[in-house]
């Protein structure tokens, strides 16, 4: 009897270290995407920022406003 419990005992435990693992694998693969989202997301407003002040330097007094978009920044004059 106590051998047939230890055996669902330790199932169980297994079982738990496997949902364990699991949650840890699936939280590490999602904090690397949101890393690297981050750094492309940073390196494209980085580049986008640049190409904005160039363009304000060398344009008229022409307003513009940047407006955040799913594929990056996008400039929008008026």
């Amino acid at each position: 009897m106590k051998h047939f419990l230890a055996k669902f005992i330790k199932v169980d435990i297994f079982i738990d270290y496997r949902v364990i693992g699991l949650r840890v694998l699936l939280l590490e693969v999602y904090w690397l995407v949101m890393y690297v989202h981050f750094c492309t997301m940073t390196e494209i407003l980085d580049s986008n920022l640049k190409n904005f002040i160039h363009y304000k330097r060398n344009t008229s007094t022409q307003p513009t406003w940047i407006f955040l978009h799913n594929s990056g920044v996008v400039n929008v004059r008026n």
